[in-house]
């Protein structure tokens, strides 16, 4: 959110289509300043609980929430065109090379001239994960990210079908339509969610590695190697 507050207007209110919303953390964030959010996702459970939140926040005249699948999105009419299209941690990563290419195709006819694409990926190599992995024994995860594959991702009660992609790959994936204009890492030196147990009492060394990611998230090659890494792509 930084990131994005670097690049959201302050004086004018945006047309935003999120992918992938979850359960509208960011939705809510681009509402509460302003901009109006068509909030999508491919989970029902999902976008209820965005409604829930429309309701808590009284944000019903900035967002709209429903169901959808990423593959589908030309049988959708917006009836608008978007000035920006986020999907934040990881929903462009349930799509295979091939379907990405094919959402680039998709996405640049809703939006208007000079519309940004903004995602957060997780990319195919992540420090973090190999030391986890190396420090639990687990030989055969220590790269596992580092592959072509499709990969299947335990996330609660369900394993999501998953494909890891480095920056450049999206770069060129996306190449046709947008043209790359910035990345930073995410969780390059701060731990995935998944080491919560781990630091849970350890604070200090939380906020050491925090101010650290503060520092080192302007390096844009770290981005190969966080949890996560932003892409920032602009239509041509």
């Amino acid at each position: 959110m930084d990131y994005m507050d670097t690049i959201l207007p302050r004086d004018k209110p945006l047309s935003i289509l999120e992918l992938n919303c979850g359960t509208g953390e960011d939705a809510v964030y681009f509402a509460k300043k302003g901009h109006n959010v068509v909030a999508t996702d491919l989970s029902d459970e999902m976008i209820r609980v965005v409604k829930q939140k429309i309701g808590e926040y009284r944000l019903e005249d900035k967002i709209t929430a429903f169901s959808m699948d990423i593959r589908d999105i030309l049988n959708v009419d917006f009836g608008v065109k978007f000035d920006l299209i986020f999907s934040n941690f990881g929903g462009l990563n349930c799509l295979s090379a091939q379907d990405l290419g094919t959402l680039s195709n998709n996405l640049a006819p809703l939006m208007d001239k000079g519309g940004r694409l903004i995602a957060v990926i997780m990319p195919k190599n992540c420090l973090w994960e190999n030391f986890y992995f190396t420090a639990k024994f687990e030989w055969g995860k220590v790269f596992r990210r580092n592959t072509n594959k499709m990969l299947p991702v335990n996330v609660g009660t369900h394993d999501i079908p998953t494909w890891y992609f480095s920056p450049e790959e999206i770069r060129a994936i996306f190449s046709g339509d947008f043209r790359k204009i910035g990345q930073k890492p995410i969780g390059f030196t701060v731990p995935p969610s998944y080491m919560e147990p781990f630091f849970r009492n350890k604070g200090k060394a939380l906020n050491v590695l925090g101010n650290m990611e503060n520092s080192l998230n302007r390096i844009s090659g770290l981005a190969s190697f966080s949890d996560h890494f932003l892409i920032d792509f602009i239509l041509k």
